[in-house]
């Protein structure tokens, strides 16, 4: 295994870790009902724009792990993390919440070693929340 793998298997094993131990939603959030998300990425190369469009659903027993994969597949280290997003809009009480983020990962490998060229993947998201007692 070459230097490149084992950064990249280091990163896939604390992302795994940080999911298998994340707690529940209803433990964290005991009045949500459901998490909704519309995300759209947008990854722009030397070529193209990369697109991806999806919108998961959360329920009260799924984990709050809000961390959303970089569609840009060289990214390493990538932070495109809902989680004080989606806190911030259960805390303040908001039905609805929606703002972007750019990537600062590193584009690839060897922009990771000289500690320069960021990602630059941009997400746009929206985040729903659905309360127990807004039935």
């Amino acid at each position: 295994m070459n230097k490149e793998d084992k950064i990249r298997q280091t990163e896939a094993n604390t992302k795994w870790e940080k999911r298998k131990y994340s707690s529940l939603i209803l433990e964290n959030y005991p009045n949500v009902l459901e998490i909704s998300l519309d995300l759209q990425l947008d990854y722009p190369n030397a070529f193209s724009i990369h697109k991806n469009h999806f919108t998961p659903k959360f329920n009260p027993t799924d984990k709050a792990y809000f961390e959303i994969s970089c569609i840009n597949k060289d990214c390493l280290f990538s932070d495109l993390d809902l989680d004080n997003e989606i806190r911030n809009t259960i805390n303040q009480k908001l039905d609805f919440f929606k703002g972007h983020k750019i990537c600062n990962g590193y584009n690839t490998f060897s922009c990771y070693e000289r500690k320069q060229g960021t990602c630059m993947t941009r997400l746009d998201y929206e985040i729903k929340i659905k309360y127990k007692n807004a039935l």
